[in-house]
């Protein structure tokens, strides 16, 4: 019965994933977009997934903490590989293609992180660089002999001869 229960838990986390991988698709879509609204309800759902999958995740250790521990000693720290190992039968071959399919979700939702990441890394280059040319630092075209420093030239005197 805990395996069982081990698998539908399990099965949950992975739908959970895969729609994380559907979110981290539509974060990348408004980031190109450059669509705030849509970005902001986009987080707001990742947030909701993220505290769901850490739910299951803990529901997930206490089912394998009670299943490890059937002959009375307590697990630290469960792993679905001990679980696998324990089960039999048909719940241990589901269990291992559960693990699989989340392995390859949890895989393709790193590398939709790791894009949605450099995504935004461009995006905050391009608005550096346009603020860089809507205000350019101001002694970055002044005019001058290279060796004169700024510091060379007085403050509030003027390099034009005023009184000519």
């Amino acid at each position: 019965m805990a395996s069982q229960n081990a698998s539908r838990i399990l099965e949950e986390i992975l739908l959970l994933h895969k729609s994380m991988n559907r979110i981290a698709k539509q974060k990348s879509d408004a980031v190109i977009k450059g669509d705030i609204e849509a970005l902001k309800s986009v987080l707001s759902k990742e947030k909701l997934h993220i505290k769901a999958i850490d739910q299951k995740n803990r529901e997930m250790r206490e089912i394998s903490a009670a299943l490890l521990s059937g002959g009375g000693d307590i697990v630290n720290d469960p792993t679905l590989s001990a679980v696998i190992a324990v089960s039999a039968g048909n719940e241990k071959m589901n269990l291992s293609r559960l693990k699989v399919e989340l392995e390859t979700e949890i895989s393709e939702l790193a590398h939709q992180n790791k894009l949605n990441q450099q995504l935004l890394e461009q995006s905050l280059d391009f608005i550096h660089l346009t603020m860089d040319l809507i205000q350019p630092d101001p002694n970055s075209y002044t005019y001058g002999h290279p060796q004169d420093s700024p510091q060379s030239v007085q403050r509030g005197q003027s390099i034009f001869d005023s009184k000519a």
